[in-house]
């Protein structure tokens, strides 16, 4: 018998600063990043329903935003929470960036360790699309 844990548990959350994260994943841009558009349940299309989730998936920490995008463009519509971790075994910087717009939301999965990115991508588009179940 084995175990096997899920790829964010493989992961622990790391504390930085917004300037910080932006410099990180500019590093890791082009084959270092996996992204996913997914269609949020109404009523789980919310800034904190969708944080809860990212933090159940993955064990990661939330990245302070300063309220403008990677690009410099402020006033965007869309929100944006960032979240960072490192591997457990290599190390590997985990940056995660979820866009939200109204019932949708693009995940970016910035990471050197391709594999690890696309499952946690995929772990991630499948949580997100959950509806919520009452309680």
């Amino acid at each position: 018998m084995s175990l096997s844990p899920s790829v964010g548990e493989l992961v622990r959350g790391l504390h930085m600063p917004a300037n910080a994260f932006t410099a990180e994943r500019t590093k890791l841009k082009g084959m270092n990043e996996t992204n996913a558009t997914v269609t949020l349940p109404a009523a789980a299309a919310d800034e904190a329903s969708v944080r809860r989730k990212v933090l159940e998936v993955a064990n990661l920490t939330q990245v302070p935003s300063a309220g403008d995008d990677e690009d410099g463009n402020e006033g965007n519509q869309a929100v944006r929470l960032k979240f960072a971790g490192r591997t457990l075994a290599t190390r590997a910087m985990v940056l995660v960036t979820v866009r939200l717009m109204s019932t949708k939301a693009e995940v970016i999965i910035n990471c050197e360790k391709i594999v690890v990115a696309g499952i946690l991508c995929k772990e991630l588009k499948a949580r997100l699309e959950e509806e919520p179940t009452s309680k």
